[in-house]
């Protein structure tokens, strides 16, 4: 785990799919990593939605892994 200082001067941990962010809409949650965009966890009315992995795990087979510029669609 990676330790950065936070505005009051102590140290704050750092999770390591880096920092967490939590969106909602209605009845669903949701927790977004900095690694990779990576989906950590969806909810709705409290239910997990998908398989869900701690802050401090890499994520489960190919999730949150980016995707080569080749293999990526535009349209035309």
């Amino acid at each position: 785990m990676t330790t950065v200082s936070q505005g009051n001067g102590g140290p704050a941990a750092v999770p390591l799919t880096g920092q967490q962010y939590q969106i909602s809409a209605g009845r669903y949650r949701a927790t977004v990593t900095e690694l990779g965009a990576g989906l950590r966890e969806l909810l709705y009315h409290g239910q997990p939605v998908i398989a869900s992995y701690e802050p401090n795990e890499l994520p489960p087979g190919a999730a949150a892994t980016r995707l080569p510029t080749a293999l990526v669609r535009t349209p035309t």
